[in-house]
C-alpha cells in the first residue's frame, strides 16, 4: 500500500466513523438512561403480570425487540435485555438458546430498519449511496428476515435442532 492509498483509506474511515460514533454514543446514553430508570425491569414485571400465554409473550417480545433494535446497537441491547428477559422466558418454558436466537434475529432486523438503523448508516457511508437507496435495497432482505424470525419464533425446533 502506497502512502497516498493509506491517506485515502484513513480519510474514508474517518468519514464513516464520523457518522457512526455519534449514533453509538447516543445509543449508549440511551442505554444508561433506560437502565437508571429501570425501564427494562419494569417492562419485564409488567409482562409477567399481564401476559399469560407463551405465544403472546413471544409476539410481544418480538415487537419489543424490533423496537429496541431500531434504537440501540446490538451489544448494548443484549447486555440490557437478556438478563431481564431470561427469567421471564424461563417462566414461560422457553429454552435460553431459543430466546438468544430470537433476540439476535430481532435486533439485527432492527439494525436494518429505518429511521435509525445503524447498519443502514454504515452501508450508506461504505457504498456512497443515499440513505433512501440503501433502505430500498435492504427491504426484500428485511421481509425475508421477518419470515425467518416468525419461523424460528413459532417452531422452536428450527433453532434448537443442533443443541438437541
Amino acid at each position: 500500500m502506497e502512502l497516498k492509498q493509506l491517506y485515502e483509506t484513513v480519510v474514508s474511515t474517518t468519514e464513516m466513523l464520523g457518522g457512526l460514533v455519534p449514533i453509538i454514543a447516543i445509543a449508549m446514553s440511551l442505554n444508561l438512561l433506560l437502565t437508571a430508570e429501570q425501564v427494562p425491569a419494569n417492562l419485564a414485571n409488567w409482562m409477567t403480570s399481564h401476559v399469560e400465554d407463551k405465544w403472546m409473550f413471544i409476539i410481544g417480545l418480538n415487537l419489543m425487540l424490533l423496537a429496541v433494535g431500531c434504537l440501540m446497537e446490538i451489544i448494548s441491547a443484549i447486555l440490557i435485555m437478556a438478563p431481564i428477559m431470561l427469567p421471564v422466558a424461563l417462566a414461560y418454558g422457553i429454552d435460553p438458546v431459543h430466546l438468544g436466537i430470537i433476540m439476535v434475529i430481532n435486533l439485527e432486523i432492527g439494525l436494518l430498519t429505518p429511521p435509525v438503523g445503524i447498519n443502514l448508516v454504515v452501508a450508506t457511508s461504505a457504498f456512497k449511496e443515499s440513505f433512501l437507496q440503501v433502505t430500498k435495497s435492504v427491504m426484500p432482505f428485511i421481509v425475508l428476515m421477518i419470515g425467518v424470525l416468525l419461523l424460528v419464533s413459532f417452531v422452536p425446533e428450527v433453532s434448537l435442532f443442533l443443541v438437541n
